[in-house]
């Protein structure tokens, strides 16, 4: 960032802005976002009004959250990453004060810069502060009906007819236009978690939305540093889309393959081919955990009553949620127990619906006949190695080339699931969810982490029938 584009940005348009949702895991993240960037504004404007003998109207950022405890823990949090981003930018910063003589030493300017930041932002757990904000950034729970009683009650207290940029990831923008009767002044603006980090954004206009809105959404990511991809307003839109048709497929497979292997080595295989054989940071059953088995099923009912989506993953879930092992993530990103129990992020051991608790996998008889009934990994190849390689494309390719020779169970399941999910991607563009499979290559590549898109991989058409599950 430099004071150019600090003076330039769009955000300079509204004197007041809020967050609904501030202090959760994704509202805390799009609050520092925003602080960073309102606050740069701030003080660029401050200290040139002041130079010309000017008084500076401040804008404000309003950070709402029905949890008061919730909010002391998000002003801790955006204090330490403030600091860290001060440190950061301070050659901007130094440039900025730079005819202020006072200021000399780095933390001196540092500690300036935090607290004329703080300035602006009010902590709240009532919507009624934001009465008079002209841009609102929701980011509360994933719930039809709450999100509808929510924006509903902020457009009927407001005195400016404000947009709303709406987090929800699975919720048919035009549904809570509608039934919120907000005017047509409402786009999804979704990040991807967690948001300070994810360079991802995906924007959902309504079919006949506001072009001016569509036009700031865009000018707001942009200034934000986020890649844009534009989902038509379908459930779940292209993320989700896809995510939840992945785990319909994984839900399926366990369910072939445990009838020969059991349900416990089931999720463990598929995990371990969804992850090691496909070359990802997580299998689909850790990164379930990491989303949290409640978020997905809330995200899959959603999609089923708009979609007709099928529920079949639900048996599978029903014995963790009723054993209160939902996943998600810790304060510090450690993750939660769900299908696995972890140490930080590292699974530890497996949940076994039969005994009702966990168990090791490591050194254990079961994982052992699973690997060998799976077989050798091909090449000594993983994600995390590969990330690193400025080849790796190549490399990628030549590794599932050669993977559609290997006739071991568990090659024969890294490409059937290949084959699934290019047929996923493939329908999300026939059905005009996602203009391109280059676009969905950017979702996963930039929301997912994976390190290769979908169209980026040639599969042989005569390559075995799938053998073990299909969508």
């Amino acid at each position: 960032m430099s004071p150019t584009n600090s003076i330039q940005s769009p955000f300079h348009a509204f004197k007041q802005i809020a967050v609904i949702g501030a202090a959760g895991k994704m509202g805390s993240g799009i609050s520092l976002l925003l602080l960073e960037e309102m606050a740069a504004c701030h003080f660029i404007q401050k200290i040139q009004k002041e130079e010309n003998g000017k008084s500076a109207s401040h804008m404000r950022l309003f950070l709402i959250d029905s949890s008061h405890n919730r909010l002391d823990g998000l002003r801790q949090y955006l204090e330490s990453q403030l600091l860290r981003w001060a440190e950061k930018k301070i050659v901007f910063l130094r440039d900025a004060v730079k005819h202020i003589d006072s200021l000399i030493s780095n933390r001196e300017i540092i500690d300036y810069f935090i607290l004329e930041a703080f300035k602006i932002v009010y902590f709240s757990s009532s919507l009624e502060e934001a009465k008079n904000t002209e841009l609102i950034f929701e980011a509360i729970v994933e719930d039809i009906e709450t999100k509808i009683l929510t924006l509903g009650r902020l457009k009927k207290i407001s005195s400016v007819c404000p947009y709303f940029f709406s987090n929800t990831s699975s919720i048919p923008i035009f549904t809570i236009n509608s039934q919120a009767s907000l005017d047509n002044k409402i786009i999804g603006f979704h990040f991807y978690n967690p948001p300070a980090v994810q360079k991802l954004i995906e924007i959902i206009p309504l079919e006949d939305g506001n072009q001016s809105l569509k036009s700031l959404a865009i000018s707001i990511a942009a200034q934000l540093n986020k890649k844009v991809i534009f989902s038509k307003d379908v459930a779940g839109f292209i993320g989700n889309g896809y995510f939840l048709r992945e785990i319909i497929f994984s839900c399926a497979l366990v369910e072939t393959l445990s009838s020969q292997h059991g349900t416990l080595q089931a999720v463990y295989m598929v995990n371990k081919v969804s992850q090691d054989f496909l070359l990802r940071p997580m299998g689909i059953f850790q990164l379930i955990d990491y989303v949290g088995l409640d978020v997905v099923v809330k995200i899959g009912t959603i999609m089923n009553h708009y979609l007709q989506l099928p529920l079949n993953y639900t048996a599978l879930f029903f014995p963790l949620l009723e054993a209160g092992k939902i996943g998600g993530q810790h304060p510090d990103g450690s993750q939660k127990d769900g299908f696995f129990s972890y140490v930080g992020n590292k699974i530890i051991e497996i949940f076994s619906e039969s005994e009702k608790h966990y168990g090791p996998i490591e050194a254990t008889d079961w994982k052992k006949t699973c690997d060998e009934w799976l077989g050798k990994h091909p090449r000594d190849l993983t994600w995390k190695t590969l990330s690193k390689d400025p080849q790796k494309i190549e490399a990628i390719r030549s590794y599932f080339a050669q993977l559609q020779g290997v006739e071991t169970p568990g090659a024969q399941l890294a490409i059937d699931f290949l084959k699934n999910l290019q047929k996923i991607a493939l329908n999300l563009v026939n059905d005009g969810v996602v203009e391109s499979l280059k676009d969905v290559d950017a979702v996963l590549k930039e929301g997912f982490y994976h390190l290769y898109g979908i169209s980026e991989i040639e599969l042989k058409s005569n390559h075995h029938k799938g053998l073990y599950a299909t969508i």
